[in-house]
């Protein structure tokens, strides 16, 4: 314990989930602590509680996904220092939380293996490591079953962040009536993204015009 606290001294203890630096008797920051959960039934296309869904049954390439929290606020932080700043070691702590949603939602299910995305040889080249390969290894080593690169990529796909409009996926927005009247209303909306008109888009898309926009 000593020894510990010497090295605490010259290198400070950071949260094992987002890298902040933290007291040395705690593991995760506050932030972390109070990352939004998902809890309760899931919807099974889009993997949010199903009180919060509203994906309308998206038709994905999978059967189902399942997550530990929501990806927003706080949790983009924590992914994004993870996958694009080099902290490798928030592996642990994710594959951790990861892999306790797994055994929460599928207790009748003994899997073969766990594998992963695979990156484009340029992007693995120039970030130096695969994210998703990392977690894949940590869930596969908890769950005691093999850790296979089960996934070939045959064709590059434009980043996520580059594509614009239709051509990329949003995650579904919160909206919450503050004030209905005949005339005009007042909407929270809570969005994931930054784009462009984004906001006045879906309500040009739903037959209603944004007068009025507060960020």
């Amino acid at each position: 314990q000593a020894i510990n606290k010497l090295l605490y001294a010259v290198f400070p203890r950071r949260c094992e989930l987002c890298g902040n630096i933290v007291a040395l008797d705690i593991q995760r920051c506050d932030e972390c602590l109070n990352l939004p959960k998902i809890i309760g039934d899931v919807c099974k296309s889009c993997g949010s509680a199903k009180a919060d869904c509203n994906c309308k049954k998206n038709k994905n390439e999978f059967k189902q996904i399942v997550a530990p929290y929501y990806y927003k606020d706080y949790t983009v932080c924590c992914v994004h220092r993870f996958k694009f700043n080099d902290y490798q070691e928030l592996s642990v702590a994710m594959g951790n939380d990861i892999t306790s949603c797994v055994n929460e939602r599928y207790q009748d299910i003994d899997f073969d293996c766990v594998t992963c995305v695979p990156l484009s040889k340029k992007r693995l080249k120039k970030r130096g490591y695969n994210q998703s390969e990392l977690l894949a290894k940590e869930i596969a080593g908890m769950l005691e079953v093999p850790c296979e690169n089960g996934l070939v990529r045959v064709r590059d796909t434009v980043q996520q962040a580059r594509l614009e409009g239709d051509e990329r996926r949003t995650y579904p927005a919160q909206v919450r009536v503050v004030r209905d009247e005949s005339l005009f209303s007042d909407i929270v909306v809570t969005i994931h993204e930054g784009r462009n008109r984004q906001v006045r888009r879906m309500f040009d898309a739903v037959g209603h015009k944004v007068l009025l926009l507060r960020r």
